[in-house]
């Protein structure tokens, strides 16, 4: 999950690949990590969404296809449900926080 978060995954395939029934992957997940699998799942893309923000020259596209989103739209929408404010918005406000805390921006 964490090495390729843009993969379509689901529990099932999470289940198979941990060699358990999908109610025992998604009980021992959520008591080992403390939230169910696609919950844990959308908050990491959104954590690599929020990096890749970052990069200068980095296209909403780029983010939402590296992140798992099947569109730039989709991708916005679930941003916006996670964080409140859209991508721009919120990478805008970045960059400006980021350029004040500077050295040399007093």
């Amino acid at each position: 999950m964490h090495a390729n978060a843009g993969e379509p995954w689901t529990v099932d395939e999470l289940a198979k690949l941990s060699s358990m029934s999908r109610a025992t992957f998604a009980r021992v997940f959520q008591q080992a990590l403390g939230q169910a699998p696609m919950k844990y799942l959308s908050d990491w893309r959104m954590t690599l969404a929020r990096d890749l923000l970052l990069i200068q020259g980095t296209t909403l596209a780029e983010v939402a296809d590296r992140v798992g989103y099947s569109s730039v739209y989709a991708f916005a929408t679930a941003f916006r449900r996670h964080h409140g404010e859209s991508p721009g918005r919120w990478r805008q406000r970045e960059a400006l926080g980021m350029l004040a805390a500077a050295p040399g921006h007093d």
